[in-house]
């Protein structure tokens, strides 16, 4: 394995074809679903992601947390949304609908509610449950993360090369499956895996021409918002691309519909999925909740398991509950095996 050491290099190689995405957003049960059977394995980033989707909820009304995310809402939607709003005139529709979209959808509003407004150190002194509070030391570190400027590299070995425009030089970030159209430029916190040596994205980050990526780099914290605004306003930026629909805490490919995983799978099980695809086979198996036939799982485990981060790897090795098991009546397979699973090379 070689790594670009010195200049950026362009995004990862060769286009994607394009992701089926789950018609809902069933994201936050497939989380509840892998932390209730597979606590034992997350590692300490999986857990700090997963704060971050808990305090996401935190919107009662009549408190603190549920003013904060109100206010914040409004703010992401008039500033950076109109064209929703405008949508909801137009068709006569209420402006709940803008404001929802925006919840589910808006990188901004995600990003802005929690780090520069709170949410998530909130979450983690107030509102985390007790039982799960010891494993929530990492989350307390990605609190106070900047934004950044960077650009997307190559792929290998569960590892993504990312150059950090602030402090110029490549990094070695967890491959979540992390993307972006055309050179590979992004915004988003790059922060500690608890690796050694490894680094991790807070979420998925946001796709961004370069001049917006050099810009945010070079801004004081909290200034990447001004930054987007000024983009938006110009036009090198438009509303569209700020919403990234937000799927499983535990990848940044966006969410799967069940039968583009399975589609997915059954590639991965004829040996036609590249090995530096290893993130959307983990992807697929999130989607699917690790459900699969005994044979499928026998010829994936054998070539791909030791290419997949956790919570993935485990719901490949375990395998899905005796019950949902039994209930399943589909196939992933198809006429594969013929490869024994294995990545294409």
């Amino acid at each position: 394995m070689s790594w670009e050491t010195t200049t950026p290099a362009p995004g990862p190689s060769g286009p994607r074809e394009p992701i089926e995405l789950a018609e809902t957003g069933p994201a936050q049960h497939l989380d509840a679903h892998v932390v209730a059977r597979l606590a034992d394995v997350l590692p300490p980033w999986a857990w700090a992601r997963w704060s971050a989707r808990r305090a996401l909820l935190l919107d009662t009304p009549g408190t603190v947390a549920g003013a904060r995310h109100r206010s914040c809402l409004r703010m992401v939607t008039e500033a950076f949304h109109p064209d929703l709003v405008e949508e909801c005139h137009e068709l006569g529709t209420h402006l709940a609908r803008a404001t929802e979209r925006v919840r589910r959808e808006s990188w901004v509003f995600r990003q802005w509610l929690l780090h520069e407004r709170g949410a998530l150190a909130a979450w983690l002194e107030v509102h985390a449950e007790r039982s799960v509070r010891p494993r929530l030391d990492l989350a307390r570190h990605w609190v106070q993360a900047p934004m950044g400027g960077h650009r997307l590299g190559g792929r290998a070995d569960g590892r993504q090369r990312v150059f950090d425009l602030a402090g110029q030089r490549w990094c070695d970030v967890l491959d979540l499956g992390a993307d972006a159209a055309g050179e590979g430029w992004v915004i988003g916190r790059l922060v500690s895996s608890s690796e050694p040596g490894v680094r991790v994205f807070d979420q998925a980050p946001l796709p961004v021409p370069s001049a917006v990526a050099h810009r945010v780099a070079r801004a004081e914290p909290g200034a990447w918002l001004g930054v987007l605004a000024d983009a938006v306003c110009c036009g090198s930026l438009d509303p569209g691309d700020l919403l990234l629909a937000q799927g499983s805490s535990f990848t940044d490919v966006p969410a799967l519909s069940r039968s583009a995983a399975r589609r997915l799978l059954r590639l991965a099980v004829s040996g036609t999925v590249p090995p530096q695809d290893a993130a959307l086979v983990a992807a697929a198996l999130l989607a699917v909740r690790g459900d699969l036939h005994a044979a499928e799982r026998h010829l994936l485990t054998t070539g791909w398991a030791h290419l997949l981060p956790e919570p993935a790897r485990a719901l490949l090795v375990r395998g899905p509950t005796v019950a949902g098991q039994a209930q399943r009546g589909d196939d992933v397979s198809g006429s594969a095996g013929r490869r024994g699973g294995r990545p294409a090379r």
